[in-house]
């Protein structure tokens, strides 16, 4: 009997909602609708319910970690989180860097509504502002965009998430929701990870609402449920930054002040 060839197909590859997949995934278990991808480099299997975990890492720790450098800036949100003078004047990128702008804060005091804008990358480095006039470019608010002007504003160097900083460094990650929004994750002294949703509050909780150990594979999704939300969705993870601390980073000055107001009330970091 003469035997049936079948043509070879190309092997599946699962995609991770707002995760890169990459080729060690062929063989990782395929995630349902609705379920979050364990937090730990590599790691097939789905997180376990409030966990960044599966099982077996919640069980044991996971043995893939960001090492720390010691230029870590702590985590502090009742520093950002309890003036609201500060809270509404800063975002994600000032946060990233752990600098408050105290002129900011007193004109976001003096004005009605808080009416400041936050800080952007690269602007003082002669790249445009965000807004329509450039939102026609094919780059714009891209990973290759918001990387170049985050480079260019804090002199970053790109690493790996176990990769351990240049001295006097510390992690930052970025990710962006294409020609909509860019947003900024930082590592604190603790070893989790931070951030600041726009002119809302700092947390260490991610869309799904459980702490970032690796903001690669956290959840970034956050649906518009209430007309408060944008329904931003930051699925293109850019890359680690490590960025000057300390005595390294007093050269940094971010720029601010451009048209968008400083509105504390939706989420995402610049467009409001």
């Amino acid at each position: 009997m003469a035997r049936t060839l079948r043509r070879r197909q190309a092997p599946h590859r699962p995609r991770y909602k707002g995760v890169r997949v990459g080729p060690k995934t062929l063989k990782m278990e395929t995630l349902k609708r609705g379920q979050r991808a364990c937090q730990c480099v590599d790691c097939p299997r789905p997180a376990a319910a409030e966990s960044p975990f599966c099982a077996t890492h919640t069980r044991d720790g996971c043995p893939a970690g960001s090492p720390l450098s010691g230029y870590e800036p702590p985590y502090e949100p009742e520093l950002w989180n309890t003036d609201k003078s500060i809270q509404y004047s800063h975002n994600c990128f000032a946060y990233a860097t752990n600098y408050i702008d105290w002129q900011k804060v007193e004109t976001c005091r003096a004005s009605s509504g808080c009416n400041v804008g936050f800080h952007v990358p690269g602007l003082e480095k002669g790249h445009p502002k965000f807004g329509a006039k450039v939102k026609r470019e094919s780059n714009y608010m891209t990973c290759s965009d918001v990387v170049a002007r985050t480079k260019a504003s804090l002199h970053g160097v790109e690493v790996g998430f176990t990769e351990a900083c240049p001295p006097m460094m510390s992690k930052i990650a970025i990710v962006v929701d294409d020609k909509n929004d860019l947003h900024y994750y930082r590592q604190d002294s603790n070893g989790w990870w931070s951030h600041k949703p726009g002119g809302r509050p700092v947390t260490n909780l991610d869309a799904a609402g459980v702490r970032i150990y690796n903001p690669e594979r956290c959840s970034r999704y956050y649906p518009k449920e209430d007309p408060d939300d944008t329904g931003l969705n930051y699925k293109h993870f850019c890359c680690f930054l490590a960025i000057p601390r300390g005595t390294a980073a007093a050269f940094i000055k971010l720029a601010g002040g451009y048209a968008v107001k400083a509105k504390h009330k939706k989420r995402g970091t610049h467009k409001k």
